[in-house]
């Protein structure tokens, strides 16, 4: 899979999807260095992906980058505005980050969307 993957980048950089299988592939070998690397590469196409944008923003998580986690999740959000865990990792991030009323905004979006899990949300 992952030499198709490189040949369609090869053949049409533009192809987020590719760039995002590549950041997952290398992530679940535990390079997370590579996968930031494709992520970013992905980025550079101007396609609009949330899942993108979404994965990258965990992978900062992970380094306690908590302005860049947020900015991407944030992103995720604008890209898809149903997309719930990007509001929940957002929340989270912002938290993280000291910004308590735009964690609590990006929770209550989170809870607007699914109403009948609140205690997924705390």
């Amino acid at each position: 899979a992952r030499r198709l993957y490189r040949a369609s980048v090869i053949r049409n950089p533009k192809v987020v999807e590719s760039y995002l299988n590549l950041g997952i592939m290398a992530y679940e070998e535990g390079k997370l260095a590579a996968a930031m690397a494709q992520y970013k590469l992905g980025l550079r196409s101007h396609w609009p992906s949330g899942t993108l944008h979404y994965n990258l923003a965990g992978l900062y998580l992970r380094q306690q980058l908590w302005a860049d986690a947020a900015h991407h999740f944030r992103e995720a959000t604008r890209i898809d505005p149903k997309f719930l865990p990007a509001f929940l990792g957002l929340a989270s991030a912002e938290w993280r980050k000291g910004d308590k009323p735009a964690a609590a905004a990006a929770a209550y979006a989170a809870l607007r969307m699914d109403p009948a899990r609140p205690e997924g949300y705390r």
